[in-house]
C-alpha cells in the first residue's frame, strides 16, 4: 500500500496538483473480488512421436489433450478520480486466469497458473493518472457549441 501511495503522490506532484487535507478532488484505489473462475487449459503440440505424430509422420498435424482445470479467484483493480463523491475518471485492471500457462517440471497446472496470474496491486503501479480532467458545469455540458446559436 505504501509503494502505491508514493507512486500516485508522485505522479500527481508530477501533473503540478497540490495534495492538501480534506480537498474537494480525490483519489481513490479499491481491488475487489470478481468471484472464482475456472478455466480448461489443453496443451499442444506434444504428440506419440515428439511434437507431431501420426498419422502424417513428422510433418502431421499437432495433438490436443482434453486438458487440466484451475480455478482462481478474480480481482478487479479500479484507480477513480472523484470530486465531492462524483467520479470524473476511472480505469480498471481485471486479474484472473491467464490466458496461455507454461508449465514447468513437475508443476500442476493450478501451481502454474497460481504464478502466472498476475498481480491486482501492480495495476496501480502501472496506471496512468490524467493531466486533465473534463468535468460537468451547473447545466451538465461540457462546454458551448460555436456551430449554433
Amino acid at each position: 500500500m505504501q509503494q502505491v501511495t508514493k507512486a500516485l503522490v508522485a505522479q500527481a506532484q508530477g501533473s503540478g496538483l497540490k495534495l492538501v487535507p480534506d480537498a474537494p478532488i480525490v483519489i481513490e484505489c479499491s481491488i475487489v473480488d470478481g468471484g472464482k473462475e475456472t478455466v480448461n487449459y489443453r496443451r499442444f503440440g506434444f504428440g506419440p512421436i515428439g511434437p507431431v505424430g501420426p498419422p502424417f509422420g513428422p510433418f502431421g498435424p499437432f495433438r490436443r489433450d482434453q486438458g487440466d482445470e484451475a480455478t482462481v479467484d478474480k480481482k478487479l483493480s479500479v484507480v477513480s478520480i472523484k470530486e465531492k463523491g462524483e467520479e470524473l475518471w476511472v480505469a480498471s485492471g481485471h486479474f484472473g486466469a491467464p490466458l496461455h500457462v507454461q508449465q514447468k517440471e513437475g508443476q500442476t497446472i493450478q501451481e502454474a497458473v497460481n504464478e502466472q496470474k498476475g498481480n491486482p496491486v501492480q495495476f496501480f503501479l502501472n496506471v496512468k493518472l490524467p493531466k486533465f480532467v473534463a468535468r460537468h458545469g451547473e447545466d451538465g455540458t461540457y462546454g458551448k457549441s460555436k456551430l449554433l446559436p
